[in-house]
């Protein structure tokens, strides 16, 4: 697990260089109009990937050793269920641009709706390599993605298609992807009795299918509520703002999460040994993550500053809300991975029952009273208080002690405080010298990094000494040696 977790995060963090780099240039190329344009075709196109992929991957993955008898149902369910959201994505295109009053989505969801089959031609071969826990595998199969992607987008916005220069590649890298993945997996898949078993993966996901839906309004609903109330004008700076804000949790919690949930699957459910290792790596990246996206608020100014000037100043304040609500969110990734690992996908089903509609409220009443800086502010609010409750209910019933759940926030928040005030005070001193804003940028960040070592060092010693030990001891060989045999 944690050598995997190593990897992904080095792959994360070179992905996100890459997508950061080819945000930059995006920002550049297009407008905001476009970014507008593009979040609106994505709220059509994420609740169709549910039909795709309504968590079988899930499933492979906690029956890993079975996997040989469910590769062949699940890859022609992915393949049906691929063709059916093709279908639907062509069908309602038409009522979402009147809906949102923009004729171009008819255009971009086609595109989509052509893409989607090929996008769920690499379930079966990745839920593999998950399961046999090859992140080496996967972990290139996932930079291949985002060097393909990232190039091919910028090559269509130099050379003048817009907003369609977001999902011309996307065909291209669906295709591209697939033929990679299933060189590294081999997965076996026949051709007799393909729809055998389907009513068994089925079942087992309908839980799942819930959740997934669920979040899938979560993660889309700020979208959806400001692009239908106020247009592609006020939901591209929120788009833009949002994709930049992201990046702290994902380099930290993206990566651990997909490691986490593979190997705590392999532990004797319910048992203490797969408690605590779920407790460990949530302390972690808690540890990690939640002073990152403080630093990242803190930064956000000179950095947008520096690179566009005044074009997107007003997204500065949309970043820093969101990167402190991320803050809090952070820890609930790898506490939802041991809820998956035992199988407890009815309870994540409930848990999404209940936040929704706190959810829906929280954006609407901030949409109709701040416009995107007011959802900004509800999405802080409700990421302040939903996920830290989930953690706390999560290890409250495995039996932790109150006082270990509780460091699970007050250590990397204190950290985190004492990071983001440095990085704040490097900004305030560079500027009183007269350094251009990147430079600030770079000095604050550094800075920040600095204290947030040093300060992890004193008050979380056990867990800042494992994390700085297991990097230690898997970077070089990971980097210079060879993939050894499977045993």
């Amino acid at each position: 697990m944690a050598s995997g977790t190593v990897l992904l995060l080095l792959q994360s963090g070179g992905t996100k260089f890459i997508l950061l780099l080819g945000q930059i240039v995006l920002a550049w190329l297009l407008s905001p109009e476009d970014f507008g344009q593009i979040a609106m075709a994505y709220t059509v196109t994420t609740f169709v990937a549910l039909l795709v992929n309504p968590g079988i991957d899930v499933i492979l993955v906690r029956r890993g050793r079975r996997f040989h008898l469910w590769s062949t149902p699940a890859f022609f369910f992915s393949l049906s269920t691929g063709l059916l959201g093709s279908v639907v994505i062509l069908a309602v295109a038409p009522s979402i641009a009147e809906a949102y009053d923009t004729p171009q989505l008819i255009g971009l969801l086609a595109v989509l709706a052509f893409a989607t089959p090929f996008g769920s031609l690499s379930l079966v071969p990745r839920a593999k390599l998950r399961a046999q826990m090859r992140f080496k595998a996967l972990a290139a199969v996932n930079l291949f993605q985002s060097v393909v992607q990232t190039v091919l987008t910028l090559a269509f916005a130099a050379a003048g298609f817009g907003v369609f220069s977001f999902v011309l590649p996307v065909p291209l890298v669906y295709m591209a992807v697939a033929a990679v993945s299933w060189a590294a997996a081999r997965p076996v898949v026949r051709f007799r009795s393909p729809f055998r078993h389907w009513k068994y993966l089925i079942g087992d996901s309908a839980y799942i299918f819930g959740q997934y839906f669920l979040q899938t309004i979560v993660s889309q609903g700020d979208y959806i509520i400001l692009g239908t109330l106020f247009g592609d004008t006020v939901l591209g700076p929120y788009f833009f703002a949002y994709g930049i804000a992201k990046q702290a949790i994902q380099l930290t919690a993206g990566s651990i999460q997909t490691a986490l949930m593979a190997g705590l699957a392999r532990m004797p459910t319910f048992s203490d040994q797969q408690t605590r290792a779920a407790l460990r790596a949530t302390n972690g990246l808690a540890l990690i993550g939640i002073p990152l996206c403080l630093i990242q608020a803190a930064v956000a100014r000179p950095f947008l500053v520096g690179l566009y000037g005044d074009k997107w100043v007003e997204a500065i304040p949309l970043v820093q809300l969101i990167s402190v609500g991320m803050a809090f969110d952070v820890a609930a990734w790898a506490a939802c991975s041991l809820l998956q690992s035992r199988g407890e996908f009815r309870f994540l089903f409930v848990w999404s029952v209940v936040c929704v509609p706190f959810f829906i409220a929280f954006i609407f009443v901030g949409a109709v009273y701040g416009q995107s800086q007011g959802v900004a502010t509800a999405l802080c609010m409700f990421n302040t208080i939903f996920p830290p409750m989930l953690v706390c209910w999560i290890f409250h019933t495995s039996h932790i002690p109150w006082g270990e759940i509780l460091r699970i926030y007050t250590r990397p928040f204190l950290t985190g405080l004492l990071s983001a005030g440095a990085s704040a005070v490097a900004i305030r001193l560079s500027a009183v010298i007269g350094f251009p804003p990147l430079l600030q940028c770079g000095l604050a960040i550094g800075t920040g990094l600095t204290i947030m070592g040093i300060t992890a060092s004193f008050i979380a010693p056990a867990t800042w000494i494992e994390i700085v030990t297991k990097l230690q001891g898997l970077i070089p060989p990971l980097l210079l040696a060879r993939r050894r045999s499977e045993d």
